[in-house]
Parts: structure tokens; sequence; C-alpha cells
């Protein structure tokens, strides 16, 4: 499978199981949301690493000082949303962990990974602003070819 194919089904993927987890959240369906977060993480994961040369080449190019302004901003963008939804992964495996183990401080890490996630869909949505061009570039080239 061509690697632009790919990026667009993770890329679906990953938006339908953020709404199938956000809803299934809160309307108290647990164990969906364990296991369309889990997917989620599993193809956000894969998304970076799919992306991996773009992260790392203008990462360098920032370094040595030979880029414009637009792009600092998309790649801090996306470090921040790395960051974030690395933070919300990590307090919602942690509160379920503690909650399946009794231990009552599992309600900050709920907290915790309410909040983050709340601000990492404010992320995504910048991030799928940012790089609209590049998204609708891959669906025509998509399209053209099926």
């Amino acid at each position: 499978m061509k690697t632009k194919t790919l990026k667009i089904i993770i890329d679906v993927l990953l938006l339908i199981l953020l709404l199938l987890s956000l809803f299934s959240s809160r309307d108290g369906h647990v164990i969906r949301h364990i296991i369309e977060g889990t997917l989620f993480t599993i193809l956000a994961v894969l998304h970076v690493f799919i992306n991996r040369k773009w992260l790392t080449s203008v990462g360098k190019k920032i370094i040595s000082g030979k880029t414009k302004g637009n792009v600092k901003l998309q790649y801090g963008i996306d470090i921040l949303l790395i960051a974030v939804w690395g933070f919300s992964i990590i307090t919602g495996f942690l509160a379920m962990g503690f909650s399946v183990w009794g231990i009552e401080s599992y309600f900050g890490f709920i907290r915790m990974h309410g909040v983050s996630a709340r601000l990492g869909i404010l992320l995504i949505i910048v991030h799928i602003i940012q790089h609209r061009k590049h998204i609708i570039s891959y669906f025509k080239s998509f399209k053209m070819k099926g």
C-alpha cells in the first residue's frame, strides 16, 4: 500500500475514533471509550511515525535558521499536539489502571485526561487548518487515481 493511501486511511480512522471516543466517554461507556482510545493511540503513534521525516527535517531547518515563521508556528503546534495527546493518553491509561486497582487518586487522572483531551481537540483543529492544503492535495491525488 502506498504511503499516501495509508496516510489518508489513518487520518480518517483517527478522526472517526476521536469522535466515537468523545461520545462514548460522554455517554458513560467506559469499556468502549478505553478500546477506542487504545486504537486511537496506536493510530496516532503510527501517524507520527509516518510523518517523522517531515518533523525531523523541519526541526533541523528551524535549528539552522532556514525556515519561515509560518513553518515554525506549524511545527510548534505539531510538537505541542504530540505532547498534549501524549499526556492525555498517559493520564487516560493511569486513570484506567488506578480505577481497576481501586486506588482513589484516579479521579485526578480523569480530570487531567479530560482537560488535556479538550486541549488536544483544539490543537487537532488547528493542525488540520494549518495542513489543509497538504490534506486536500492527498485527497485529490487519491480521488484521481481511485
